[in-house]
Order: C-alpha cells, then sequence, then structure tokens
C-alpha cells in the first residue's frame, strides 16, 4: 500500500501562535504516534514559519512543547533552540513621522482597485518597521547554512511593493535561504522591517492569508492538517470571540472549500475556550507562552479522542506506523 503523503500547515500569530502550534503538535503526535518532523509538505506564515524552520531543523514535537514550557530538552533539540531567537519589537517613537511603506503598491491600487487584497493595502499603507530581523535570519543560517530542507518546505511572505503572495522555497519563487524566507515571512508590517530578496521588499504572509492553506490544492495530498491559531472552533458552546477571529475563521474555511474541491480532505485544528482564555487578546504577549502551549496539547488530546475526529486523521497513523 502507498504511503499517505501529509501536508502540514502552520498559521500565523505571533508568540502566543508560536506557542500554540508547539503544544498542538506534541497532542498530534501523542494522540496518532505522527512525527509533524516526516510531513511531505509543510507550509509556515508568520509564526507557523519559525516553527516549520524548527520542525526541518530536527526539532521534534516533544521539544518544541519542552522548550515552550520549560521543560527538559533533548541534547539534539537543545542544539537546535540555541540557534532560535525570538524576534523582539523595538520600543519607543522612531522620530521620522509616518509614510507609508510602499507608495508604489497603494498607486498599483488605485490604478486596479479591483485586484486589491485588503490585507497587501494595510501592508503598503503601515510605516516600514524598525526592528530588523537579522539575528533570527543569522542563528537560521547556522542551522541550514545554504542548504534547503530536503522535503518541500515553504515560507509564506508578501511582496510588498507588488501585493504578491510568494511561497518562498516552492518552484518559481525567489531563490533564498531559510534565514531570509523565514523572516520575510515574520516582518510584521509596520513592526518589522521588510526582509529584501532578489532586489524585492517582503513582508509577513500574514497579511494575505494567516494560513494560506490554499496553497497545496495542486499538491495531491491525503491530507492536510491545518493548524490555525488566529481562528476558533464552532460548537459546544465556543465561537470566534473577537471580528478578526470571525474574519480569520472565514478565510480559513474558504482554503478548506478549495482544498475539498480539488479532492484533497484537511483536518483543521483550532483553539477552543481553554486556548482563547489562555491566549487573551494580545497575541505577542510572550509572557502567556506556557499557559497556551499546555492549553492546547491538553484540548487538542481531547478533541483527537473524539471517535469522530480521530477517525479523519487515520492516514497519519497509517504514516507513523509504517515508520516504526
Amino acid at each position: 500500500m502507498t504511503k499517505p503523503r501529509i501536508g502540514l500547515v502552520l498559521g500565523g500569530g505571533g508568540p502566543v501562535g508560536h506557542a500554540y502550534h508547539c503544544g498542538a503538535l506534541r497532542a498530534i503526535e501523542e494522540s496518532t504516534g505522527w512525527d509533524p518532523r516526516t510531513a511531505d509538505v509543510v507550509v509556515g506564515t508568520s509564526a507557523g514559519a519559525q516553527v516549520a524552520a524548527l520542525l526541518r531543523a530536527g526539532m521534534g514535537a516533544a521539544d518544541l512543547f519542552a522548550r515552550v514550557t520549560g521543560g527538559e530538552m533533548s541534547a539534539d533539540g537543545a542544539g537546535i533552540a540555541h540557534h532560535y531567537t525570538r524576534p523582539e519589537p523595538a520600543r519607543g517613537g522612531s522620530g521620522r513621522g509616518w509614510r507609508p511603506a510602499s507608495s508604489q503598491r497603494l498607486l498599483r491600487a488605485l490604478r486596479r482597485p479591483w485586484e486589491a487584497h485588503p490585507g497587501t493595502i494595510v501592508a503598503a499603507l503601515a510605516p516600514e518597521g524598525r526592528t530588523a530581523l537579522a539575528p533570527m535570519a543569522d542563528g537560521m543560517r547556522e542551522v541550514f547554512g545554504d542548504a534547503w530542507p530536503a522535503d518541500a518546505t515553504w515560507f509564506v511572505a508578501l511582496r510588498l511593493d507588488t501585493g504578491q503572495r510568494v511561497a518562498l522555497g516552492r518552484a518559481g519563487a525567489p531563490h533564498t535561504d531559510v534565514g531570509h524566507a523565514v523572516t520575510a515571512s515574520c516582518a510584521v508590517p509596520g513592526m518589522f522591517a521588510p526582509v529584501e530578496i532578489e532586489f524585492s521588499r517582503y513582508v509577513d504572509g500574514g497579511a494575505v492569508s494567516p494560513t494560506n492553506a490554499d496553497l497545496l490544492e495542486d499538491e495531491g495530498l491525503d491530507l492536510v492538517l491545518v493548524l490555525a491559531p488566529t481562528s476558533a472552533r464552532t460548537g459546544a458552546g465556543v465561537r470566534p470571540d473577537t471580528p478578526v477571529r470571525h474574519l480569520m475563521r472565514a478565510v480559513l474555511d474558504s482554503e478548506v472549500r478549495k482544498l475539498a474541491k480539488a479532492g484533497i480532505p484537511a483536518f483543521v485544528v483550532q483553539p477552543g475556550r481553554a486556548e482563547l482564555d489562555a491566549m487573551g487578546v494580545n497575541a505577542l504577549d510572550s509572557g502567556r507562552m506556557e499557559p497556551v502551549a499546555r492549553a492546547a496539547r491538553e484540548s487538542t488530546v481531547a478533541v483527537l479522542s473524539s471517535p469522530d475526529e480521530a477517525g479523519q486523521l487515520a492516514a497519519l497513523r497509517t504514516v507513523a506506523q509504517s515508520a516504526q
């Protein structure tokens, strides 16, 4: 029997979203035996790009969870974590006054407004961030050098001056290294400085979509596992608790429908009430990372214990069994 091909989508969400990924991935591995490092394709956006890079560097779900919660890591995991630098935005005013990051993009939008994605306009209107992500890029290069992961790994970024979504690492995308690709995907408009790749400036791919799961619709996968920290589960009294989460859930639902139309089932993991309470309203609050990771692990284990939900993940169990 042919081994199922699995896609893993890791959405954005700041440090809080990063922690959510660590808890949810640990729960998935515990519940199914599937190692997320073995995904055939990984798509990471913003915080998800960081976690995707750590997975491809060899850091397993147990180490991801331990790093966030203060647990003991393996020697290999600790060695990788040593090179990881979490970005910290600069504080205080720039003293330069406000001006849009991309007048070029705004002019393009005025000429063809029907083609303008709202998120790309917001990114163009925001002033250039003052904090460079070079320390994070340097750390990633210490792990990967100039090499790209052997298995398909895409980091989603927005080409600032054109509004084009780009999956760095995908065929046809500009050539770069993992350090530049991850930081381009993480460069939140107005906070972090755009990252230059082949003479173009790139910012956070979350400006287009927090998950970008639809990028996998032509990959012929047997299952796409989507982790969406900015969305929220519905049912059992849980509803997206802010207008932003309502919007993010709608975007995600649209992407899942595109995958379904292509014949690819998707399993979505997203916060419930306990995780939402742990997350609070500030995705950049790193002080919430440990409780978020713990809540995500506990809640995801509970979700996967449901017979209906667990049955959808048979492909993960098949892959896990074949690896034994």
